[in-house]
């Protein structure tokens, strides 16, 4: 079934299953993901990453942590993708899937997805242009000692790591690449290359879905109705 997919389609795919494996555990694991998987910042990188958004000195984590993480990531997309993620050993035997630069325009597909799965209703947490060591982030810090108060938190957490902007200026304010310059797309293996008219009609087909149905609508409605309900509560 993979040789019938689209390029698009698979890349989509791997992007949305590394957010859901990552996000069902923290914003811990999501950085790791984002950082580690996605795009190529090095541990160090990434540790300053998540250490800037955990706003708490005593909860940082080592490097064995963050390999850990990785490790666990990485077993779980090669079990869920099988053959198509190819594992390879580069630099002091650091295992990576085989994968390649991407071109502008997945540059923009893997941006435009990335804001579709920031959580919804929740405002970036990092200002435009901020200093990391002096100008602390109240949005990304927990005071309390009940873990379920921190829930929120953690969301807001996440959409700094998932929304392309608040990303790119965490980057920034460490002095790190731009994001877009550290993506990194794996080379998916397939028995046959895919077919270009494929990835037209498939792009296509995401621009303009089909009608949904009368029980979708119902559906869409009641979720609706449940959010305007919390939101007033």
């Amino acid at each position: 079934m993979a040789r019938h997919m689209s390029a698009d389609d698979l890349l989509v795919r791997y992007i949305t299953y590394l957010v859901r494996i990552a996000w069902r555990r923290s914003s811990f694991h999501v950085s790791v993901g984002i950082g580690r998987l996605l795009h190529d910042y090095s541990t160090a990188e990434t540790r300053s990453i998540t250490d800037l958004m955990t706003q708490s000195p005593e909860r940082l984590r080592d490097d064995a942590g963050y390999r850990l993480a990785k490790s666990v990531l990485m077993r779980e997309m090669k079990q869920h993708f099988g053959p198509l993620l190819e594992i390879r050993r580069v630099t002091r035997g650091e295992q990576r899937f085989h994968s390649r630069c991407p071109t502008e325009r997945e540059r923009s597909l893997v941006k435009t997805y990335l804001e579709m799965l920031t959580p919804w209703e929740t405002n970036c947490g990092v200002p435009e242009i901020f200093d990391p060591v002096f100008d602390p982030l109240p949005d990304l810090t927990f005071k309390g000692r009940d873990p379920d108060d921190e829930h929120p938190v953690d969301m807001r957490r996440i959409h700094t790591i998932l929304h392309p902007i608040c990303y790119a200026r965490t980057a920034q304010a460490l002095d790190l690449d731009e994001p877009k310059y550290r993506l990194v797309l794996p080379c998916f293996t397939r028995d046959a290359p895919g077919d270009q008219r494929t990835v037209q009609e498939s792009s296509s087909t995401r621009r303009s879905p089909r009608s949904l149905s009368a029980e979708e609508h119902s559906m869409i409605g009641v979720a609706v109705t449940c959010l305007g309900e919390r939101r007033r509560k």
